[in-house]
């Protein structure tokens, strides 16, 4: 049987991508050990004149302007219709697969996407 490999892509843009994609690895790594799971920092690809602009620019938004953080996050955290997201698994998806018996708990189908992104004014 072939090997399956799991690449996890993250923006260094502030530390809380990183360490949710290092802490996502860490977990496909224990649960399934037999998969070989890779985390890129995207940002490590680009011209270094593109990652400084970028990381200051997104730090400049969330610290000093954070009602238009707020308004960008928000109309840009859904998934446009008809788009291939729309049937990515939802974590509620995923949890019922490892823990079948939890079913009926279902908020969410597997079609609808579901943000696990912290609230924009509460801190991570």
């Amino acid at each position: 049987m072939r090997s399956k490999t799991l690449l996890l892509l993250s923006v260094s843009a502030g530390a809380g991508h990183v360490r949710a994609a290092e802490a996502l690895r860490a977990y496909a790594t224990d649960l399934y050990p037999d998969t070989k799971t890779i985390h890129l920092d995207l940002m490590e690809w680009v011209p270094s004149m593109f990652r400084k602009a970028y990381a200051d620019s997104f730090l400049y938004v969330v610290e000093k302007q954070p009602e238009l953080w707020g308004y960008l996050y928000g109309r840009t955290d859904r998934v446009k219709e008809g788009s291939k997201f729309e049937t990515v698994p939802t974590q509620t998806t995923l949890n019922t697969l490892e823990n079948p018996a939890q079913s009926d708990d279902l908020q969410a189908s597997p079609t609808e996407p579901t943000s696990t992104r912290p609230p924009v004014n509460e801190p991570e």
